[in-house]
């Protein structure tokens, strides 16, 4: 599995964010990215995106940021997410993944 080093030069968030994914990524979601051409890439930018999202929102409210990822194989993302945020994303996946117990 290979990104694009390009992409990952844009942006010191992003170069975080793959560490973080590569760290987390399940046999299933190898599979995806080996498939699926640019789709780590695209999972970097939302995971980034959600959590500025997350961080911009919670400055003026108390709840947590949730994201439920449905149907997501091993919860690659949603690990990541709630990892590279530090907690501040809260996920829940519906993959019976022993990691995501």
């Amino acid at each position: 599995m290979s990104v694009c080093s390009d992409f990952l030069s844009k942006s010191n968030e992003y170069r975080e964010y793959h560490s973080v994914f590569q760290r987390n990524i399940g046999t299933f979601y190898q599979h995806g990215c080996a498939s699926v051409p640019f789709f780590i890439e695209e999972q970097c930018r939302i995971g980034v995106a959600l959590q500025r999202l997350a961080k911009h929102r919670l400055k003026d409210e108390k709840n947590p940021f949730t994201y439920y990822e449905t149907s997501a194989a091993d919860g690659t993302n949603a690990r990541t997410m709630a990892e590279y945020s530090q907690g501040m994303i809260r996920t829940l996946t519906d993959s019976p993944n022993p990691a995501n117990g």
